[in-house]
């Protein structure tokens, strides 16, 4: 229990009898982090920790015309951030009421049981979250996570450097049955806090506009997933493996998905990437990717 302005408040943990108090916390755009990943807020109940800051309504609060407090008064935070991978809890959703609540003490109260509950699962090393907006990224720094680098945003529009409509006999598009394959082509090719597991990358798949694989010799080498956005085409996921990196199947990849979406007639695509993956930016510089400019903290903080 906690008291706020002469106020009782406990956090437990998200049940599916929340749904409704999920949709009503996260509608509020100004309030609220989401990481970037293909779940909604409601699909993560079930998984630990996903935390809810309630005021506890006495009964003096509850009459015969208004026989349940309104969502607003009742709910005031939530917090998601389970592993996934299992050694790395990324931040997947936190957002508060701010007519009754400030943002730095929601997070210190929901943060520390959820600190808690991740020190249980022995496999998971530290804790970590993209800052898409300035509020979340001065939470993260009062709260003592560590700034290590900005994930930055890149453009490509048809036209401003195109290699032609090239075609290579190595990549075919990606099925199904080769999600466990990339699953471990994925963990080889990123250091842990990057990697996805295999139900990431199973959603992705399920979202993906195109989809394509490198093969050589019935071994997959290398792969891209690019979902569709606002500005046209984003590309969600570029991975080669480490044996073949530097033999330019990553640049392969990405002239491939340009030219398939130009033939769509979708002439812009756009890209996340970490400012210190100096050969993921020389891929995209070499194709006529430009820098936007969002650029977002990324944080974290060691269990």
């Amino acid at each position: 229990m906690y008291q706020l302005d002469n106020e009782t408040m406990l956090i437990r943990t998200v049940t599916a009898d929340d749904w409704l108090s999920v949709a009503y916390l996260t509608q509020e755009e100004s309030t609220l982090h989401r990481h970037l990943d293909w779940r909604s807020a409601q699909d993560w109940i079930g998984f630990v920790p996903f935390l809810i800051l309630e005021s506890k309504i006495s009964d003096k609060k509850v009459s015969a015309e208004k026989p349940e407090p309104f969502l607003g008064e009742r709910y005031l935070a939530l917090l998601a951030c389970p592993p996934d991978p299992p050694d790395v809890a990324w931040v997947r959703l936190f957002t508060y009421t701010a007519a009754r609540i400030e943002a730095q003490r929601a997070w210190s109260m929901l943060w520390e049981k959820a600190a808690q509950q991740l020190k249980q699962q022995h496999e998971v090393q530290y804790a970590a979250a993209v800052a898409m907006q300035p509020w979340f990224a001065e939470v993260l720094d009062r709260s003592g996570f560590c700034f290590t680098h900005n994930v930055v945003s890149l453009i490509y529009h048809h036209g401003v450097a195109g290699k032609g409509d090239t075609s290579e006999k190595n990549i075919r598009l990606m099925l199904s049955k080769d999600l466990p394959t990339i699953a471990q082509l994925d963990k080889d090719s990123f250091i842990p806090l990057w990697h996805y597991a295999l139900p990431t990358l199973q959603l992705a798949f399920q979202h993906a506009a195109i989809a394509t694989v490198w093969e050589e010799k019935k071994r997959i080498l290398g792969y891209q997933i690019c979902s569709v956005a606002d500005e046209g085409g984003h590309l969600s996921r570029l991975a080669v493996h480490p044996e073949v990196q530097g033999k330019h199947i990553g640049t392969k990849l990405v002239q491939d998905l340009i030219n398939r979406f130009v033939r769509r007639g979708v002439f812009t695509i756009t890209v996340n990437t970490q400012q210190n993956n100096l050969a993921s930016l020389a891929i995209y510089h070499r194709l006529g990717f430009e820098y936007m400019q969002e650029n977002y903290p990324v944080y974290e903080y060691k269990l």
